[in-house]
């Protein structure tokens, strides 16, 4: 019988989980980027926006909420890759090179923030899954920012 419950949960929670993996694709993250820039709003909300549904696990299941975050860190740097080869189509040789090094330094500077944080809060001994989740959340909070910085600039590039 336990056996069937716990079956029966891992069913529920990866079907929750692909549902929160797939809420936003990378056209809806663009397009909320471009309306929120054009009402004057800070544009990185779009960020919590698209990882909205990792947070609803909350503690109750902290290993679905830290699936959910790394499979969103995998669609934010799909996302990257992708925004990548079109600036790639447009931009001159020189022009591409600046944003591949622009980009790549941006996002180790945020990973390397993620890791001073980790750091931080094992000062404060918790607990593996805390701090396993405290470190998928801001890794894939720091790459959909690095993203949303890089949407934003190579809007224009020619």
């Amino acid at each position: 019988m336990f056996r069937f419950l716990l079956a029966g949960l891992t069913i529920f929670t990866f079907a929750g989980l692909a549902e929160a993996r797939d809420l936003l694709g990378q056209s809806d993250i663009d397009k909320c980027i471009e309306v929120r820039d054009t009402a004057g709003e800070n544009v990185t909300d779009c960020v919590d926006i698209a990882q909205s549904q990792c947070n609803t696990f909350g503690t109750k299941a902290p290993l679905a909420a830290l699936q959910c975050f790394r499979g969103v860190k995998e669609e934010w740097d799909e996302y990257i890759r992708t925004r990548m080869e079109q600036v790639n189509q447009t931009a001159n040789e020189k022009l591409f090179a600046l944003v591949q090094i622009e980009v790549k330094y941006d996002l180790l500077q945020n990973l390397l923030q993620c890791d001073r944080m980790t750091e931080l809060q094992l000062l404060q001994s918790p607990s593996p899954e805390e701090s396993a989740l405290q470190q998928a959340r801001c890794e894939a909070t720091a790459t959909g920012l690095v993203y949303v910085k890089f949407y934003w600039q190579s809007r224009n590039i020619e």
